[in-house]
């Protein structure tokens, strides 16, 4: 694998782009210590100042690495167990894409695929992951981010953690959609048995998740809320009140925080009146309070 480190650039993503053009059969790990253009899920800037992890790993694809959102969950496992073998700490998964240690965000990991003009197939997937190690966070993101730095003195230095990373994901990138994978990437999962907030551009509502699918889907039970007879009209005032629908110990631990679902598209129902939401419309994140809905 080609490794490119360097102190500053736009995005590692664009400089994993332009090297798959030239070396099209090649592997690269592309390590900047501060991006000035990084971007995350819903075209999102993703804050890279200098003192965190910043990389892209390039892959020519196989026949078999066609599943970009199956991929994602891989090397998101894959980063979590490299971290917590540098540093002893318990890495979880918040669906789809993000890291988190200590009920906040720690790294964030997104896939895209380039797609040939001429077979119109994916060609190579680029693996762009960010990870808060001793970087000073934005005030706004101190209640939700978290850097390893708050939690550890002995840091891992931000480039050996990142050819560890991709070393893990090369070497076993064949078995991305194992039956090992999924049931690694559901025992991090940090949103099963929790209640959220599902935004799509018709509305809101609140709901419980009830499973991580073979696909990666979410099946979710649309919860009643006041005001709202259908998923997609639930109003922003009546979310997070999770204690008025009991007093359980699962209802007081999920008022302490919601979660957030973004749909893009319509979820799928079920005869059995679930909804099954899919990762490639969707991202979450976790809030002392409701968010307002992007698609406004």
């Amino acid at each position: 694998m080609n490794i490119m480190k360097y102190e500053e650039v736009g995005s590692t993503n664009l400089l994993a782009e332009e090297f798959a053009a030239l070396h099209p059969n090649e592997e690269a790990l592309f390590i900047a210590n501060r991006q000035t253009a990084g971007r995350g899920r819903l075209d999102r800037s993703f804050s890279s100042e200098e003192g965190g992890l910043y990389m892209s790993i390039l892959l020519p694809v196989s026949e078999q690495m066609s599943d970009t959102v199956g991929f994602t969950a891989f090397c998101g496992v894959k980063a979590a167990e490299v971290i917590e073998r540098f540093t002893g700490l318990e890495i979880g998964i918040k669906w789809v894409n993000d890291l988190v240690l200590k009920g906040r965000k720690l790294g964030g990991i997104m896939t895209r695929g380039i797609v040939s003009p001429d077979t119109n197939r994916i060609t190579h997937l680029i693996v762009g992951i960010g990870i808060n190690i001793r970087n000073t966070l934005p005030e706004e993101l101190k209640d939700i981010a978290i850097s390893l730095g708050e939690v550890v003195d002995d840091t891992p230095d931000p480039a050996v953690l990142a050819w560890n990373i991709a070393r893990s994901v090369s070497y076993q990138k064949d078995n991305y959609l194992s039956p090992a994978v999924l049931e690694a990437y559901r025992s991090r999962l940090t949103v099963l048995g929790r209640e959220v907030t599902v935004y799509t551009p018709d509305g809101s509502y609140p709901a419980a998740v009830l499973a991580v699918n073979e696909d990666y889907s979410l099946t979710v039970r649309p919860l009643a809320s006041e005001g709202a007879d259908q998923p997609g009209t639930a109003p922003l005032s009546e979310m997070g009140k999770s204690e008025e629908r009991g007093n359980t110990a699962k209802d007081k631990a999920a008022a302490k925080g919601w979660l957030g679902l973004f749909c893009r598209r319509r979820a799928k129902r079920d005869p059995k009146g679930t909804l099954r939401l899919y990762t490639g419309e969707i991202s979450i994140r976790d809030s002392a309070s409701p968010h307002k809905n992007p698609f406004e």
